[in-house]
């Protein structure tokens, strides 16, 4: 009987650097120098991408913005960008998401409670907040109010539902004031639209459109006066009366 010859000994499987794991099809080895060392990214070189992106979205428009534009001007390699997002609509999204965020933080609901400011002061620092916010970041804001950047569906809906949050908070504010006798009675939904889309318009004018972006806190204060003379019940008391008082 023949002896069964033995198999040569198997080389030990190599595998590569975790690093080179991340690496996408396509990326070249000048990704690689920004890659090492990191597995789930640098949150610094993160937000520099995102600030990049915001910029350059707002100045040549989403869809002229090319991936490679924000690679430029971040200063990056092809790599590295897709070590962080997957497209110019990964980043958009997260922009939009962030700016919602602190747009909602920033918008107070109105309190008629016995030791709470006037109502008038209320809405007035619920603006005041908004117009800081937009004055700080225009570039986000443009990019939110810009109607000719399509979002995809999941994000249009997150859209949607914070403009419906607004529009409602705005009318159980409308109903409140009725109630407490500072606004005429009136359809409150209707008018709730009115108020949140008038504005949209004006922060469309001034961030997008650019049209008197000096008049943005101007307009808004003369779109706040409009509201006051349209339905307080009495302008004068409107802006100086103290809840307590009921």
């Amino acid at each position: 009987m023949n002896a069964r010859k033995a198999k040569p000994p198997t080389a030990p499987t190599s595998h590569p650097p975790l690093t080179l794991v991340r690496i996408r099809a396509g990326l070249t080895a000048n990704a690689l120098p920004d890659m090492v060392g990191t597995v789930s990214g640098s949150p610094v070189r993160r937000q520099k991408i995102l600030s990049v992106a915001a910029r350059i979205f707002s100045r040549n428009g989403y869809h002229e913005t090319h991936v490679s534009d924000i690679i430029h001007g971040a200063r990056i390699a092809r790599g590295t960008f897709y070590l962080y997002f997957d497209s110019k609509q990964d980043i958009l999204n997260e922009l939009i998401d962030v700016f919602l965020a602190r747009l909602d933080s920033a918008i107070k609901k109105v309190d008629l409670g016995r030791n709470a400011p006037p109502f008038s002061q209320q809405i007035e620092s619920n603006l005041s907040r908004v117009l800081a916010l937009i004055e700080s970041e225009r570039e986000l804001a443009s990019i939110l109010l810009d109607r000719r950047v399509t979002l995809d569906p999941a994000m249009e809906r997150r859209v949607d539902v914070f403009y419906d949050s607004l529009c409602k908070m705005t009318r159980n504010a409308l109903i409140q004031g009725v109630r407490f006798g500072l606004i005429r009675r009136c359809d409150e939904g209707l008018t709730a639209h009115f108020i949140v889309g008038g504005l949209k318009e004006i922060f469309h004018r001034c961030v997008v459109q650019k049209r008197h972006p000096t008049r943005l806190k101007e307009s808004m204060s003369e779109l706040f006066q409009i509201i006051l003379q349209a339905i307080g019940t009495d302008r004068a008391s409107f802006a100086r009366r103290d809840i307590r008082a009921k």
